[in-house]
């Protein structure tokens, strides 16, 4: 029986949104495999324990927690090992691991690089895709590339613009005009994320979004769009798409409307643009070289007719399971599980060793070369 990872947790502000995708995952496991629970707080330390599978204990994890075992991934050797005194001591072959992180290192692409060392794989793009799609700039970027369109924007780190107020004001002012939203770039769930009116609130807005990212993302704001969401998972090397759903919502789409209020309602979408949205899922996916499940948020102006893609989710919270019709969540984990470790493989499968006599000429050379000693 494969020994899966359940990996949660992580050094975000949306930590606690992804112990409940975690609660939710380990709530609906599919049959044939040993899914071992692996919980990173919020200074990234790994641990395991016998009950965190249980949301009550998150409550107050230093009092709750029980039997807790400090562990770490072994890299090379594709093992979760417990760490006692600085020691290695018990461990277990891990075949696989369902990333449940949302934001910060467990969805940037650190903790991906990391398994990827540790020869682990896991349910979500790599490390590369993982990092573009997690920085709205860069992912803007290239999906711009491609002549796929997102909203205008202006981007800078906020040490320029202290430095040079002047002049990102004036490019802010000329390109986009009021209202605008302002983003941190590496960020998710709405946090840090205000709408301005006016210079004085976009000052106020920026010294907020600086707090949780040094680098910015100025959008112009497009009060009468609607937001759309659709996600997309590989199945057998080709593309699964989800249905669309249209999110009713207000000014933004907040962290209290995701996680704090109840259900948000849904509605059925226009069939052409329906099948726009879907087409540039599958774009989206391929054109950032995504695999595992990734979920694309879409903004649509009905006056204009203009479709954006807004962002890219390479971890969506309860990994988008309400898009997916006719799929069991289990069925669901069991497929992006089985994918990953089908995508490894292929990896695998590639050349990664090159012979060669540059070493023993290297060493003929240094011999009489000082510069190259």
């Amino acid at each position: 029986m494969k020994n899966i990872c359940v990996i949660f947790g992580g050094k975000s502000v949306e930590h606690d949104i992804s112990i409940i995708t975690a609660m939710q995952v380990l709530s609906h496991l599919p049959k044939g495999y040993n899914f071992i629970p692996v919980y990173v707080d919020r200074d990234n330390h790994f641990w395991l324990a016998d009950n965190l599978d249980k949301a009550q204990t998150f409550l107050d994890f230093s009092r709750n927690v029980k039997n807790k075992r400090a562990c770490s991934f072994v890299a090379g050797a594709s093992r979760l090992t417990e760490v006692k005194k600085g020691k290695f001591k018990k461990s277990c072959f891990v075949h696989g691991a369902v990333l449940c992180c949302h934001g910060g290192d467990g969805e940037g692409g650190a903790l991906q690089g990391m398994l990827k060392l540790c020869k682990i794989p896991y349910t979500s793009p790599d490390f590369k895709s993982s990092a573009i799609c997690m920085d709205k700039i860069l992912s803007k970027l290239v999906l711009n590339s491609k002549d796929i369109k997102t909203i205008d924007f202006v981007d800078f780190y906020y040490q320029d613009f202290i430095e040079n107020k002047s002049y990102y004001i004036d490019k802010i002012e000329s390109k986009l005009g009021y209202p605008l939203i302002i983003k941190p770039s590496r960020l998710g769930s709405s946090v840090g994320v205000h709408i301005c009116a006016n210079r004085e609130e976009l000052y106020n807005a920026l010294e907020i979004a600086k707090e949780y990212d040094s680098k910015i993302l100025v959008e112009k704001y497009l009060s009468s769009c609607k937001e759309f969401a659709c996600a997309c998972m590989q199945i057998n090397g080709k593309p699964f798409i989800s249905k669309v759903d249209e999110i009713s919502k207000k000014d933004i789409y907040t962290f209290q409307d995701k996680y704090l209020s109840k259900k948000v309602e849904t509605k059925k979408v226009n069939k052409t643009l329906e099948e726009e949205i879907k087409k540039l899922t599958i774009d989206a996916y391929r054109y950032l070289e995504c695999s595992g499940l990734v979920r694309v948020d879409f903004l649509y102006s009905p006056k204009e007719h203009d479709l954006y893609v807004c962002e890219v989710n390479t971890i969506p919270g309860s990994l988008a399971f309400n898009l997916f019709e006719g799929v069991s969540f289990s069925d669901l984990i069991a497929n992006l599980i089985e994918n990953s470790l089908q995508e490894s493989e292929k990896q695998d499968s590639h050349i990664y060793s090159f012979t060669s006599e540059a070493i023993k000429h290297y060493i003929t050379i240094s011999s009489t070369n000082k510069l190259a000693k």
